[in-house]
């Protein structure tokens, strides 16, 4: 009965030794990829970093374009309202022209009736 006690015994530490054994295996590969996935990740972070500044510079340049074009309406309000005066300032020139053509119609009309009648 001692023989088979112990031969229990020794086949049960035999079999302790491979589950360890097979457990540290499993572990080693388990760590293994997390180092795996620990890399891809540092990868994938460096490649966010640098998304995040190209990401940062377009923000900075779509706002120096936004500012561009506040600055392009701002001059074309101005363009516009410049624009606007010299009309205003035409129509009067033109009704003033309109006014001595007017005029100068009337005096050559006496002036006419005045060779007429003299």
């Amino acid at each position: 009965m001692q023989e088979g006690f112990a031969r229990v015994d020794k086949e049960m530490q035999e079999g302790f030794a491979r589950v360890d054994k097979e457990m540290q295996e499993g572990f080693a590969r388990v760590d293994e990829k997390f180092a795996e996935n620990d890399n891809r990740f540092a990868q994938i972070n460096k490649r966010l970093e640098k998304i995040d500044e190209r990401f940062i510079q377009i923000d900075k340049r779509f706002d120096q374009i936004d500012k561009r074009f506040d600055q392009i309406d701002k001059f074309q309000a101005t363009q516009m309202e410049f624009n606007n005066q010299v009309l205003i300032a035409l129509n009067r020139i033109e009704t003033k022209l309109e006014t001595h053509d007017a005029k100068i119609q009337v005096l050559e009309k006496t002036k006419a009736d005045k060779q007429v009648i003299g």
